[in-house]
């Protein structure tokens, strides 16, 4: 129910404040997926959200360090946010991922790991794929323009097609940057396709 009311607020939000365009809503499967975008504002969660809707809930995951924020943080409990310790093996932030893909749920991961600056970018972690490897679950591209960060401004949100990652027996670190890299690709592409512009 609590995040029922969160996604009212934002759509609110977002209708008072920005022209938003979405394209392929249809691209989003039921049940567990890997949810995976470009990162240049704060609050891009808030788009995504917003476009995935009451339907399909998304699990973002955010730094360590938003848990003790005055008013964030208790805000992203509630929402129950998976905290990752960056830069670390962090056990319990796996664990709670794998469990919400189990659940048929859909985590929201930044695979460069930090905001990044329109136009620039960042080596893509291993984490998102290793979370749909593990999972079995297909990976959701989507790229969100930078509009974003200008109150009254037009936003545009690409949602493309999800697709699997196949393995044979466990993937090596190598096959697991290359796959990595190979996502960052597909998102950005998802920027320069006609539906973003």
């Amino acid at each position: 129910m609590f995040y029922k009311v969160i996604v009212v607020v934002i759509k609110v939000f977002i209708f008072i404040c920005y022209r938003v365009e979405i394209t392929g809503r249809e691209n989003i499967p039921d049940g567990a997926a890997v949810v995976c975008g470009n990162h240049t504002a704060q609050h891009d969660p808030v788009f995504k959200i917003h476009a995935f809707g009451f339907r399909h809930r998304l699990y973002p995951l955010s730094k360590v360090e938003n848990r003790t924020k005055k008013i964030i943080g208790p805000l992203l409990k509630r929402l129950d946010v998976v905290f990752v310790d960056r830069g670390k093996s962090d056990l319990a932030a796996i664990k709670k991922s794998m469990r919400i893909l189990k659940d048929g749920g859909k985590l929201l991961i930044y695979p460069e790991g930090t905001r990044v600056k329109e136009g620039r970018t960042a080596e893509a972690k291993r984490g998102a794929i290793m979370l749909a490897v593990r999972g079995g679950v297909p990976i959701v591209p989507v790229f969100v323009t930078s509009g974003g960060k200008r109150p009254f401004s037009r936003v545009k949100l690409v949602i493309g097609a999800p697709y699997k990652i196949e393995t044979e027996g466990r993937p090596s670190g190598d096959f697991m940057d290359a796959k990595a890299s190979e996502l960052m690709e597909t998102i950005l592409r998802l920027g320069a396709s006609p539906c973003a512009k």
